[in-house]
């Protein structure tokens, strides 16, 4: 039974509400039912006690009135006649039997138990002046057999000239008690739905603001830090309520915070290069992290800045720099580069896929430049050119410093020489140069929409043998 009301409790009580719901009532159910097994069992008891009482009352007038108006040897016509009476005045009596000393049955209601013999200790103690009382509760009915001497008083010493017997039916009394266990079990069927409607209304005005607490840590689980969990009552559940409101609130500022910090991080440090570094995010950066891959390494430089910017205030070089680089450097970006540093007037962009971007991202930003230089006509502003080397092999890409202060940075010749060809285009005046090889090793389309030209093998600071270069004009 135990482990029956374990198993359902585990399965109904799933919610606060059900929890609430199922103890109640079962409390109520073993209180209700202990108190009414009690009340019964009592009532039982009284009414089988008066019943006691009014059939031994009974049978005891039938006695001394037998005893009194009868020979009980002689006159058994007469106790017939007198015994069928008393049984219509009793409607409760079901049987009435007279016997004499031998216990012979003189006279009774039921014709059938004339002048019959019977036996028992009940019927010789009567005899000697002592009564019984015997419940049967067997069908058809139940009743009560009492067994009792005729005689003059209960003393031993009088003597008995018979005995009578009554069987005395508890019917009503049952019936009775049936109807006051339906009746009780209907009330108390209602009192139970009564309560289960207040416990649910009761437990529903608990559960309801802890469901919307549950509904609003589900929906902040889905990444939504705006919500607020309505306040519906003033109670502890209340008071968790405005705390968790107040922490989702802090929560959401923070986590703006954090994002915007994390996109602030990424004008520092391109996501483009902690891709490349194998880092999901700026966080999972460390000091000493590297890596070695192919990449082509793309440098750009401002001619004659220097001398421009020593006619310019501090703010004006700033302005123009910051005005220029906006307009021309989303070439770098199209084209699947990004930009590594800013030196100066000068920039280092990465190329991880193909050197044919890095190419492709040139000549866009020439163009772009080009689109600048006619919007500064007007204004009698002089013409902006630039110069870029390009070239692409095998690199270090990671991060060094100090655990205070991290930089991420690509090392190696290929980044080197990247750097001295784009010197070499003041020497050349070509504004784009890049080794032979890295120019064979692109797309023939690429290559068919610039016209190249040979600039020969030249030595390098650096390296140790020749480099046959590659001049491109736009």
């Amino acid at each position: 039974m135990n482990s029956f009301l374990t198993f359902f409790y585990d399965r109904f009580a799933l919610r606060i509400k059900n929890k609430i719901l199922f103890s109640v009532l079962a409390i109520f159910i073993v209180i209700y039912g202990a108190t009414l097994s009690y009340i019964y069992n009592r009532l039982e008891e009284d009414l089988l006690q008066s019943a006691r009482q009014e059939a031994l009352s009974t049978t005891q007038i039938l006695a001394v009135t037998l005893y009194r108006n009868y020979e009980i040897e002689n006159d058994s016509r007469e106790i017939q006649s007198y015994i069928l009476g008393a049984r219509k005045y009793k409607s409760n009596l079901l049987e009435i039997n007279v016997l004499d000393r031998n216990l012979e049955i003189i006279s009774s209601t039921d014709e059938d138990n004339l002048f019959a013999t019977v036996v028992g200790r009940k019927y010789a103690s009567a005899l000697e002046n002592t009564s019984a009382i015997q419940l049967h509760t067997e069908e058809p009915e139940p009743y009560l057999n009492i067994v009792y001497p005729i005689s003059a008083g209960p003393a031993e010493s009088n003597y008995a000239t018979g005995v009578v017997e009554i069987k005395s039916s508890l019917k009503a009394q049952f019936a009775y008690l049936t109807r006051i266990r339906t009746n009780t079990l209907i009330a108390g069927l209602a009192i139970l739905l009564g309560i289960a409607a207040v416990v649910t209304l009761i437990s529903h005005s608990i559960t309801r603001p802890i469901h919307n607490l549950y509904a609003g840590m589900g929906k902040v689980n889905e990444g939504d830090l705006n919500i607020q969990v309505p306040v519906v009552s003033k109670d502890e559940i209340g008071y968790l309520t405005t705390t968790f409101n107040g922490m989702i609130d802090s929560v959401r500022i923070s986590n703006e915070r954090i994002v915007a910090m994390m996109e602030s991080s990424r004008r520092f440090v391109p996501d483009q290069f902690l891709n490349a570094l194998g880092k999901n995010d700026i966080t999972d950066v460390e000091l000493g992290d590297a890596i070695l891959r192919d990449m082509t390494v793309f440098f750009m430089d401002i001619r004659n800045f220097t001398d421009m910017s020593e006619r310019m205030s501090a703010d004006e070089n700033l302005i123009f720099l910051n005005g220029l680089l906006e307009s021309i450097l989303p070439a770098i970006g199209h084209h699947g580069g990004f930009i590594d540093k800013y030196i100066g007037d000068a920039v280092m962009a990465l190329f991880p896929d193909r050197p044919d971007d890095a190419l492709l991202a040139a000549l866009d930003l020439r163009e772009r430049i080009a689109s600048y230089n006619r919007r500064r006509e007007h204004r009698g502003s002089e013409k902006i050119d630039v110069g870029i080397g390009i070239n692409s092999g095998e690199l270090i890409l990671g991060t060094l410093g100090s655990p205070g202060r991290i930089d991420t940075t690509v090392i190696g010749s290929t980044v080197n020489i990247a750097a001295r060809l784009e010197k070499l285009t003041k020497d050349y005046g070509i504004p784009i140069i890049l080794p032979e090889a890295v120019f064979h090793a692109m797309d023939p389309s690429t290559q068919d929409r610039v016209q190249p030209k040979d600039l020969g093998s030249i030595k390098i600071r650096g390296i140790e043998n020749e480099m046959r270069l590659i001049g491109i004009s736009a």
